[in-house]
């Protein structure tokens, strides 16, 4: 591994995996691949009862450092155990079935050294969103202080696409483990109070639907929901009522779409989620492009 030197910092990406070997492949080759070069990949296996293992070691070279939970704890417990091991002064959070485009490391870091942001301390990227049915780009373009555009809804998307000053997450003390679901919405909650975001205007990330998402545990999402919604319920009331009823109703709607995906299964869920979009029930300030639906 190189040294740390001035102007070409060490970047730690961090993938925490459980029993996905088939995806974890495609997402250590990205990291690998990627034109900054001066990076460490830290894969945190969840106690996986597959081949994960033997995947890791077929990746060859001192760039990878593997760390073996004794017990399933999940994905936030991962993250953070990684992060607590990271040597680098910027971290890369990426999920075991998702990737990185090559140039991704090496535009966000020169963002970093360019931007004019004071206490800039994450910069996101454009990403690619792939199912079997659709593929869509989604623009994540929010830049200075967004703690309030995150408090009305989730408005960047996915924790792989953005680059974070490790200083910032350690004062935060990284994910908040009790959640269910939700924990990186909540991470940038927590992060947007204390540091500013920008932007590199591309598409530099992938991020696939696979079986087992949290995205589909749906006894999860409505718990996480109302454990956030309690969290910051104080947050929104400083905001002023209108804004405090804005969120709530946000809330409202995301909770009965996570009751019909409950009750009716998957695709119920996804064509009311898809018909809501539609008819702007749920404003999330997400740029999202269509760029092939099958």
């Amino acid at each position: 591994m190189k040294n740390e030197k001035p102007g070409n910092p060490l970047v730690s990406i961090i993938i925490p995996t459980h029993n996905r070997a088939e995806y974890l492949s495609r997402a250590v080759k990205s990291c690998i691949n990627q034109t900054y070069k001066n990076s460490e990949i830290i894969v945190v296996d969840d106690n996986s009862g597959d081949n994960t293992a033997e995947v890791v070691k077929g990746f060859r070279g001192n760039r990878i450092r593997y760390f073996r939970n004794k017990s399933n704890k999940g994905a936030p417990y991962s993250r953070n155990k990684g992060l607590s091991v990271a040597r680098g002064m910027y971290i890369n959070f990426l999920d075991d079935d998702d990737e990185l485009l090559p140039d991704k490391t090496m535009l966000q870091m020169e963002k970093f050294r360019t931007s004019d942001i004071s206490s800039l301390g994450v910069v996101t990227c454009d990403v690619e969103y792939r199912r079997q049915d659709l593929r869509k780009v989604i623009n994540n373009r929010k830049r200075g202080s967004i703690y309030i555009d995150l408090l009305r809804g989730y408005c960047v998307f996915g924790i792989q696409t953005m680059l974070i000053k490790k200083e910032f997450l350690e004062m935060i003390n990284g994910f908040d483990e009790s959640l269910p679901s939700n924990q990186e919405y909540d991470l940038q909650l927590r992060l947007s109070r204390f540091c500013s975001y920008d932007y590199v205007p591309e598409l530099l990330a992938v991020t696939h639907e696979s079986d087992g998402q949290i995205s589909f545990n749906f006894r999860k999402k409505i718990k996480g929901v109302n454990m956030i919604f309690s969290k910051y319920k104080a947050e929104y009331r400083k905001q002023g009522l209108f804004f405090f009823f804005t969120v709530y109703a946000y809330m409202m709607v995301n909770l009965f779409l996570y009751y019909i995906g409950l009750l009716f299964g998957k695709r119920a869920y996804s064509w009311l989620k898809k018909l809501v979009n539609l008819v702007r029930l749920m404003p999330s300030g997400l740029n999202k492009k269509r760029i092939r639906s099958g």
